[in-house]
């Protein structure tokens, strides 16, 4: 029951797909602790959450263009068909 309230508040989230399995048959590592799980842990124990602003001064990483792919003439064939 509480693990269904937390899921439904967005406090875990489910995490099956990276469970471990253990030698003796136990599986660890089924739920992950979300943002809002973190914030509110945060905040129910008088922790201080420290907000990562982003600099103004950064200037953003410029992006790489993608090189578009040439069609052979295989292809311009095959496409008109």
């Amino acid at each position: 029951m509480l693990h269904g309230e937390l899921i439904a508040f967005d406090w875990i989230e489910q995490n099956t797909g990276h469970a471990l399995g253990k030698a003796d048959g136990t599986i660890s590592s089924c739920y992950r602790v979300t943002q809002n799980g973190l914030w509110e842990f945060r905040r129910i124990h008088g922790i201080a959450a420290v907000e990562e602003s982003a600099d103004t001064n950064e200037k953003p990483k410029p992006r790489i263009p993608r090189k578009k792919k040439e069609k052979n003439e295989s292809q311009v064939g095959a496409a008109a068909e």
